[in-house]
């Protein structure tokens, strides 16, 4: 597996792969529709910014296609304190047939050592859902030296 910078021409599999998970889990459950063309201008303008620290994808060594990817960009501010500059990590996938293959950990340890070697960000937050592999999931982020500060809920109240 390779770890690397996204380019213009991954945008499309990132997206797919994006969609993939997203409208099977969450979005069905949250009754969200989701529109291709908007999650595709959503990546190219990500890709563009350079407020954003990390987009990268992992691909697989046998046929390069990408099994995974991780994105996020600076904040400046932490829990009141403006001086603290935080990476945040706002979306991650890893393919269900790529998992346990430490594909996840590699990504988050090539974005860390992007922020860490652009020297901008002193922290870095992770955002996950919760769900049947939750437990799971939060072992291997406080193994990582992740700490766990909060859960959020999502309740739908209208209709869109």
């Amino acid at each position: 597996m390779k770890i690397r910078t996204a380019a213009d021409g991954d945008l499309l599999e990132v997206m797919f792969l994006f969609l993939r998970e997203y409208r099977e889990t969450r979005a069905a459950e949250a009754g969200i529709e989701i529109k291709h063309a908007d999650i595709l201008q959503k990546f190219i303008w990500m890709l563009k910014q350079p407020e954003f620290g990390a987009f990268l994808v992992a691909e697989a060594e046998e046929d390069g296609a990408i099994v995974g990817y991780i994105y996020g960009p600076y904040r400046k501010g932490w829990d009141g304190n403006d001086d603290i500059v935080v990476w945040h990590e706002v979306g991650w996938y890893v393919k269900k047939d790529s998992r346990g293959q430490g594909i996840g950990l590699a990504l988050f340890k090539a974005a860390e050592d992007i922020v860490v070697n652009a020297g901008q960000a002193s922290h870095m937050t992770v955002t996950t859902a919760v769900g049947s592999d939750h437990e799971k999931l939060m072992s291997k982020f406080e193994a990582a030296g992740f700490t766990p500060l909060q859960i959020n809920f999502f309740k739908k109240v209208r209709e869109t």
